[in-house]
């Protein structure tokens, strides 16, 4: 008789994800914003163009309207802080969000801050592996309420490497793409996976286009073994 091997779940398999991190570093005042990023290890914010937007309202996803400001990161390390300085803020509810890239598509974290300039709420992109199994990997992505994932044209790929720095420079065994438009979904990714072997899933957001897609717009991994 043979044996069935199951498919294998993530809950023994699966690693701390990555991903961008933003948040308010102490409190905003009526000119200056001042904030913190924490980015995946091998991103270069400026060389990347990673830029930080504002919006002027109360809820905690992307409006359709254009943002009021936006500003680009200055530093090149993966981590760091900065002062956003806009014209002029009014005593309201501000939305702020961090892109890894110089587009509004490019958001993958956001932050809400109150009427006085303390944070509320924030937003991290993830990513939950469901299966894996002897040739594809199944899991779920959460980007921002706002986005779009065909039209933003977001990718996600599969390394073999257990360092998300890797995703910047080295090429994917296996890629893929959102099947839709909502922020959050399921994705798959199909290449024969080697037990005990250490792959990592990336999810960028934006720039895909067949045969050469653009890695500098990663905004979370998640590490498995397989």
């Amino acid at each position: 008789m043979t044996a069935v091997v199951e498919p294998q779940t993530m809950a023994r398999l699966a690693y701390a994800p990555c991903t961008t991190k933003f948040q308010l570093q102490g409190k905003a005042t009526g000119t200056q914003i001042p904030f913190k990023f924490d980015t995946i290890d091998g991103n270069r914010p400026k060389s990347n163009a990673n830029t930080v937007f504002l919006w002027q309202t109360s809820d905690l996803r992307i409006p359709s309207t254009a943002p009021l400001f936006s500003m680009p990161v200055k530093k090149d390390e993966p981590k760091g802080s900065d002062v956003f300085q806009p014209v002029s803020l009014e005593r309201k509810p501000y939305l702020m969000g961090y892109g890894v890239g110089p587009e509004v598509k490019n958001i993958c974290s956001l932050l809400l801050f109150n009427e006085q300039g303390e944070e509320q709420k924030h937003f991290f992109a993830d990513l939950s592996i469901k299966e894996v199994g002897t040739d594809s990997v199944t899991f779920k992505y959460f980007m921002p309420a706002g986005t779009k994932g065909v039209t933003d044209r977001d990718w996600f790929g599969l390394w073999e490497t257990d360092s998300p720095a890797d995703l910047y420079s080295s090429r994917p065994v296996a890629t893929g793409y959102p099947s839709g438009n909502l922020h959050e979904g399921d994705g798959a990714l199909f290449h024969g996976l080697i037990r005990d072997r250490k792959y990592t899933i990336g999810y960028f957001k934006g720039g895909y286009q067949d045969g050469n897609p653009k890695q500098t717009t990663l905004a979370c991994t998640e590490t498995f073994t397989a």
